[in-house]
């Protein structure tokens, strides 16, 4: 499994940072962040090979690059909408049909389609040939998704949280995984209330190393956080953990053997 990350900050990125956002072997996006279709070109990602577009939630940061990533698709004419296959939580039907009136498809591109749309639920499974993909619940104010992506090549997992409070029972499906990218936007804040309540909606670095004890999971990418934080966070657990920590700057690719 190839991982490459294209923005790893806050909602209010570092220059030179996006906000999260990642793609699996090619082809399996996960998140748009604001500057996706550059982050993609500086990559060396080919567009055309996109096949799924898969949220997390639905707020701002996550996916604010998409009307510019379909206009690119539509424009320049490397991908065919009705080849591409969204997924997210709940409310992604409403962000779509606001993006395509955004875009005026209808006046501009009369001949486009649109992509397949899959709303996935907590428990639910997406599979083909290549991977399978299965939906958890989050603590976030909105309706929000983590994921276990297995790709059926290598046989290895990825656990990905998107933006959450610490939610232990997220161990279930992430047990044994290889790596997990995990929301850790309040650094080394220790808070103190109960995550199923937390305003928020984010977790701390300590929590996350807690999930990765108890879910069994060897490697934690920290991410929602902006480079002096999680330098701060990732010098902070030096010899508190045996979990490898790495903060993926952008373009960072990481392969899991």
């Amino acid at each position: 499994m190839n991982i490459k990350f294209l923005g790893s900050a806050s909602s209010l990125p570092d220059a030179g940072n996006d906000c999260p956002c990642f793609i699996i072997n090619g082809k399996y996006l996960f998140d748009c962040g604001y500057s996706v279709v550059t982050s993609l070109w500086e990559a060396n990602q080919d567009v055309s090979q996109i096949e799924y577009i898969i949220f997390t939630h639905m707020h701002h940061d996550h996916y604010i690059g998409l009307a510019g990533l379909l206009f690119y698709m539509l424009q320049s004419k490397k991908k065919n909408l009705e080849d591409l296959t969204i997924i997210g939580p709940s409310d992604v039907n409403e962000v779509l049909e606001r993006t395509y009136s955004f875009l005026l498809l209808d006046k501009h591109f009369l001949d486009a389609k649109r992509p397949k749309v899959i709303t996935i639920n907590a428990g639910e499974t997406v599979s083909n040939d290549d991977f399978t993909l299965t939906a958890g619940s989050c603590f976030h104010p909105v309706d929000a998704r983590c994921y276990r992506f297995t790709d059926k090549f290598d046989g290895k997992s990825l656990a990905i949280t998107g933006d959450t409070a610490l939610k232990t029972d997220m161990a279930n499906l992430f047990r044994n995984a290889d790596a997990i990218i995990h929301d850790c936007t309040l650094g080394t804040h220790i808070p103190t209330d109960d995550p199923q309540f937390r305003q928020c909606g984010h977790s701390c670095i300590y929590e996350a190393l807690t999930l990765c004890e108890v879910a069994c999971i060897p490697i934690l990418f920290p991410v929602h956080m902006n480079s002096d934080v999680a330098r701060n966070a990732i010098e902070a657990v030096k010899g508190f953990t045996k979990t490898k920590v790495m903060y993926p700057e952008k373009h960072i690719e990481f392969i899991l053997y």
